[in-house]
C-alpha cells in the first residue's frame, strides 16, 4: 500500500504501477484516456498537471508481467492444490482430507440453498410484478415524460433506450422474434436498435441484417448495423498487445462505440442513454423497458449521481424450447437458472450478483470505464468487474483532485433488479448427437469465463499496489472481497467441492463403506468436536446432505417454468410475444405440468449425476488450463438454437396503431396513416 501523501503523477509512476508504464503513453485501441483521473460528471479528461492513479481497471490478463501470469494460473494452480491436499488426507493425514471436505462441503451447501431460496422468493416477487404490470393501465405501464408530476423533477433531456444486439451466424427467425418482442415493449418507437454483427461472417451477415431492417425499421426510432471488423488489436497498459478475440466482448466493443457517435450525430446527449445488451434470442417483457426507464429517471432526479453507477439486471429464463432441448441443456438450465434468478432476487435484499447475458447500464458508464475488451470471452461478467474496478478508481481520483488525499473510498457501483423475466433458448441442434455436441461446446466456453477470477485478481492486485492507506475503508475492504468471491464461486467452488467429495467416496468405499475416525457411535455425540467434523465432512452419510439441494432445484424449476411458461401463455397466448413462449411442453394425461415435473424428475435425479461430470467437470478443467496456458485465446463456436417462429411483417403496423401514432417510418410499407389504422 501507498504513503497518504504520494500521488503518482506523469513522468512518475512509481513502482506501484506495474511495469513503470507511463500512464499517459498507455491506451487501448478504442481510445482509452490517457490515464488521468477523470469523474462522470464530465466527459474531458482532467488536465494532465492532476494527480494520478495507475488505471487497475485496464489490467489484462494477457499482460507480459508476471503478476498477470500469475493470475492465469491462479485457478489451475487451486485446483491441483485441493486435489494434492485430498489425495494426501486420504493416504497419510485423515483429518486433513475430513477438514477439507467439510469446508467445501458446507461452502457449496450455503452458498447453493441460499441461491435456491432466493429463488423461490423472487419466482413470487416476479409473479407479481409481472401481474401488476399487465393489470395496469397502459398510461401507468409507459413511462411518459408528459406526466406533469414528473416533470418538475425530471431532467429536461427524455431517456433514450439503445439496444444492441451482438450475433454471429445467429437463424433469421430468431432474431426476428427478438426484434418482434422489442417492437411490442412500450415506448420502443423510440429505441435505437443496433444490429451488430461480425465482418468474419461474410456476405450472409449483411443479407441478413438488411432482411431485419426491411421488416423491422418502422418499428423503432433508429435501426442501424454495425460490422465488427476482422483485424483490430487489443492494446493493453504494459504496451503489450493482441489481436482481438472473436466473440461477443469484442464485437460489443464495437458496436457501442458506433452507437454512441450515431447518437452524437443526433445530439443526443450520453447522460440520457441507456444501453441495453440482449443476445439475439432474448425475448423481452412489454414493461421491461418502461421500469427501466422509470427507475433510471428516478434515480437521476434524486441528489447525487447513482443512475450514473446503476447496472439493471433481469432474472433469465432459458426454456423457451425447453422440450425440444436435450437433456444436457435443460439440466444447464436448472442449474444456471437457480443461481441466476437467485442472485438477481438476492440484490433486494443487499446481496452481491454479476451482469449476465442481458442487462442495462448507462451510456457515460460505458465511456469512462470502457467495460468490455477486445480479447475477453465472458463479457458479461467483465463488465460488471471492470466497472467495479473502475467506481473506485474513479472515486479515489476525484478525492484526491479535491482534496489532495483520498479520504477513504466507498465503492458507488450497483446492480438493481428488473423482477420481470427474459425469456432466452437453450441450446438445440439438428438431432440429439448434435445437441449433445452443441451442448458440451457452449460449456466450453462458459467455463472459460474463468478467466474473469485470473482478470478480479490481477485488478485487485494492481489496487492494492496503486491506492493510498488513506482510501481504506471498511466498506471498500468488504465489497472488493465479496466481488472477488462471486467469480470463484460460479466458476471454481462446484469442482473445488467436488474434488474431495469424490475423494471422501472412495476412501469410505475403500474402508469398507465406514470412515475412519467417524463410527456410528460417535453419532449425535454433541459433546466430541470430532462428531461435528465428521458429521460436515459426510463421514456419516454422504447422501442426506446432497438431497436438500437437489429437492430445491426441483421445486424452483417446477415453479419457474409453470408461473412464466404455463401460467403466462394461457393468459396471454395472442398477445404478446414474451406471452407466447410457453416451452412447447406436451400435456400428459391432459396436465402439462404433470409432463413437467416428470421430466425435471427424470433429469434432476437420474440424469444430473450422469451428466455434470461430462459436461461439468471436464469443460472446467480443460478451461482452467486454457486459461493458464493461453489467456482467453479460444475458438468461438456459435450455439445451435432450435426454436423458430416467423414474426409477421404487420406486427410493427399494429404496434403503431396502438400507441395511437403514425411515424414516418409506419409508412415504411407503403401505406398512408389512414390505410393502416383502417387495416388494423
Amino acid at each position: 500500500m501507498a504513503d497518504d501523501d504520494v500521488k503518482i503523477t506523469g513522468s512518475d509512476v512509481s513502482p506501484r504501477s506495474i511495469g513503470k508504464v507511463s500512464i499517459s503513453s498507455a491506451s487501448t485501441h478504442d481510445g482509452a484516456s490517457s490515464g488521468t483521473c477523470s469523474t462522470l460528471e464530465s466527459l474531458h479528461s482532467v488536465p494532465s498537471g492532476s494527480g494520478l492513479l495507475y488505471q487497475f481497471h485496464h489490467a489484462n490478463i494477457h499482460e507480459k508481467r508476471f503478476a498477470a501470469y500469475a493470475a492465469r494460473a491462479m485457478p489451475m494452480t487451486t485446483l491441483l492444490s485441493i486435489l494434492t491436499v485430498s489425495v494426501l488426507g486420504a493416504f497419510r493425514y485423515p483429518y486433513l482430507l475430513y477438514v477439507t471436505a467439510a469446508v467445501f462441503n458446507v461452502w457449496m451447501w450455503v452458498w447453493f440453498v441460499s441461491y435456491a431460496l432466493h429463488t423461490l422468493r423472487g419466482i413470487w416477487v416476479a409473479r407479481r410484478t409481472v401481474q401488476a404490470a399487465a393489470a395496469a393501465p397502459r398510461t401507468e405501464r409507459t413511462f411518459s415524460f408528459q406526466d406533469p408530476v414528473m416533470d418538475v423533477e425530471a431532467p429536461a433531456s427524455p431517456i433514450v433506450h439503445l439496444v444492441i444486439l451482438p450475433n454471429y451466424k445467429e437463424d433469421e427467425s430468431i432474431m426476428a422474434t427478438t426484434l418482434e418482442s422489442l417492437a411490442q415493449t412500450d415506448g420502443s418507437h423510440d429505441f435505437r436498435v443496433v444490429l451488430a454483427m461480425e465482418e468474419r461472417e461474410g456476405p450472409n451477415a449483411k443479407e441478413r441484417a438488411e432482411r431485419l431492417q426491411a421488416r423491422f425499421a418502422s418499428c423503432f426510432s433508429s435501426m442501424s448495423t454495425t460490422f465488427h471488423p476482422m483485424d483490430l488489436r487489443q492494446e493493453h497498459l504494459d504496451g503489450s498487445e493482441i489481436p482481438e478475440i472473436p466473440g461477443k466482448s469484442s464485437n460489443l466493443k464495437w458496436a457501442v462505440r458506433m452507437g454512441y457517435e450515431q447518437c452524437e450525430d443526433h445530439s443526443i446527449s450520453p447522460s440520457s442513454v441507456v444501453v441495453t445488451v440482449a443476445d439475439a434470442d432474448c425475448i423481452f417483457h412489454a414493461s421491461y423497458f418502461s421500469a427501466l426507464g422509470c427507475e433510471y429517471d428516478e434515480l437521476r432526479a434524486a441528489p447525487g449521481s447513482q443512475h450514473q453507477w446503476t447496472i439493471w439486471q433481469a432474472p433469465q429464463l432459458p426454456f423457451r424450447n425447453y422440450f425440444a432441448s436435450a437433456a444436457p441443456s435443460r439440466i444447464w438450465g436448472y442449474i444456471a437458472s437457480s443461481i441466476e434468478f437467485g442472485g438477481v432476487a438476492g440484490l433486494a435484499l443487499g446481496g452481491y450478483h454479476m451482469t449476465f447475458s442481458s442487462f442495462s447500464l448507462p451510456l457515460e458508464l460505458i465511456l469512462k470505464a470502457k467495460p468490455w475488451d477486445g480479447d475477453v470471452i465472458a463479457d458479461d461478467h467483465h463488465c460488471y468487474l471492470k466497472c467495479f474496478l473502475y467506481s473506485i478508481h474513479n472515486e479515489a481520483c476525484q478525492q484526491m483532485q479535491m482534496e489532495g488525499k483520498c479520504t477513504g473510498v466507498n465503492p458507488s457501483l450497483q446492480v438493481r433488479p428488473i423482477m420481470l423475466p427474459v425469456k432466452t433458448t437453450s441450446v438445440e441442434d439438428k438431432n440429439c448427437q448434435k445437441s449433445w455436441t452443441s451442448r458440451f461446446n457452449q460449456a466450453q466456453r462458459h467455463t472459460q469465463g474463468v478467466a474473469e477470477l485470473s482478470y478480479i485478481l490481477l485488478g485487485a492486485f494492481d489496487l492494492l499496489r496503486t491506492l493510498p492507506r488513506s482510501a481504506y475503508t471498511c466498506a471498500l475492504i468488504s465489497k472488493l472481497f465479496r466481488v472477488v468471491l462471486i467469480p470463484f464461486s460460479i466458476n471454481m467452488l462446484s469442482i473445488c467441492h467436488a474434488i474431495p467429495f469424490a475423494v471422501m467416496a472412495l476412501y469410505w468405499m475403500f474402508h469398507g463403506q465406514q470412515v475412519p475416525h467417524c463410527p456410528n457411535e460417535l453419532w449425535l455425540q454433541f459433546d466430541r468436536p470430532d462428531f461435528y467434523l465428521c458429521a460436515l465432512a459426510g463421514g456419516f452419510n454422504m447422501v442426506v446432505p446432497v438431497m436438500v439441494p437437489m429437492v430445491l432445484v426441483i421445486v424452483a424449476n417446477y415453479f419457474m417454468i409453470s408461473t412464466f411458461f404455463l401460467q403466462h401463455s394461457k393468459a396471454s397466448k395472442s398477445e404478446k410475444v414474451w406471452g407466447q413462449e410457453d416451452g412447447d411442453i406436451p400435456p400428459t394425461c391432459g396436465s402439462r405440468r404433470l409432463s413437467l415435473i416428470g421430466l425435471i424428475l427424470l433429469d434432476v435425479v437420474l440424469l444430473l449425476p450422469v451428466v455434470m461430470p461430462i459436461y461439468g467437470f471436464i469443460p472446467n478443467v480443460r478451461s482452467y488450463w486454457n486459461v493458464m496456458v493461453r489467456g482467453n485465446r479460444f475458438k468461438f463456436i456459435s450455439a445451435a438454437k432450435g426454436v423458430e417462429t416467423q414474426a409477421p411483417v404487420s406486427r410493427c403496423q399494429n404496434h403503431c396503431v396502438q400507441q395511437n401514432e403514425c411515424p414516418q417510418s409506419c409508412r415504411a410499407f407503403g401505406q398512408t396513416c389512414d390505410n393502416v389504422k383502417s387495416t388494423a
